[in-house]
């Protein structure tokens, strides 16, 4: 992303969020997924899930992660939006994010 200067990355596709953070889930029969948004920046992970999906030792799972030079965030399914413009707001209107579209 460096090399392309691009800030941020929105990944939407269900499969793609749960390698990335190498959960599972059961939102979609016969499918080990999760309903989710991830927006991937150059130093820190956002998971956008209903909280209430994961357990304790999930978030501590995610938290020990932080750890690798990146840092995890976790919020709600519903606040990607207002998140997105938030990376937009002030100053920082120059900045480039790559949304890949899953048909």
């Amino acid at each position: 992303m460096e090399t392309k200067n691009v800030d941020y990355l929105v990944i939407t596709a269900l499969d793609e969020i749960a390698w990335l953070f190498n959960l599972r889930g059961s939102d979609i029969v016969y499918n080990p997924v999760f309903i989710a948004y991830a927006v991937v920046g150059l130093e820190s992970i956002s998971l956008f899930i209903d909280r209430k999906k994961l357990s304790s030792s999930v978030e501590s799972h995610l938290k020990d992660q932080s750890g690798a030079g990146y840092v995890i965030d976790i919020y709600p399914y519903n606040n990607i939006l207002n998140y997105l413009q938030s990376l937009y707001s002030g100053d920082k209107k120059n900045r480039k994010t790559w949304v890949r579209i899953i048909y």
